[in-house]
Formats: structure tokens, sequence, C-alpha cells
């Protein structure tokens, strides 16, 4: 789990908001909304779902070339 900090206050007592705005503001589903528990501060950060993806097309990546060198080298 990825640490999210406030950028208004430096805080780490952030949570999932429950205000998603408009569908626009989403940006496709690449940010997700957070809230400062502290200064109360509204705020977008990278999804979840998006960095587990991103990870994911790291592991293929590194097990398929790992797989085409041991098979062509």
């Amino acid at each position: 789990m990825a640490l999210r900090r406030c950028p208004s206050c430096g805080s780490f007592n952030v949570r999932r908001s429950s205000y998603h705005g408009t569908p626009t503001m989403s940006l496709f589903g690449i940010l997700s909304p957070y809230r400062c528990r502290d200064c109360r501060t509204f705020f977008r950060g990278v999804s979840r779902d998006l960095q587990m993806g991103f990870a994911l097309m790291a592991v293929i990546a590194a097990v398929s070339g790992s797989v085409f060198f041991l098979l062509f080298h």
C-alpha cells in the first residue's frame, strides 16, 4: 500500500474520499479522491488499480524478456 501525503499540510493521515466530483475530474479513472483527516483538504492521487496494473505489466515484461533471452540466446 502506497503512503499518501496531504499536499497542503504534509500529513499521512488521509483517507479515500466519498466525494468523486464530476466525471471529468477523475481523468478517466487515473486519479482517485482523497481527503486529509487533519486539515480536511480534498486532493487526488494516483489510483491503486492503476498502480497494480503497472506492477503487473512490469512483471509480465520481465518474465517474457527472461523467457525470450533463454530461448534465443
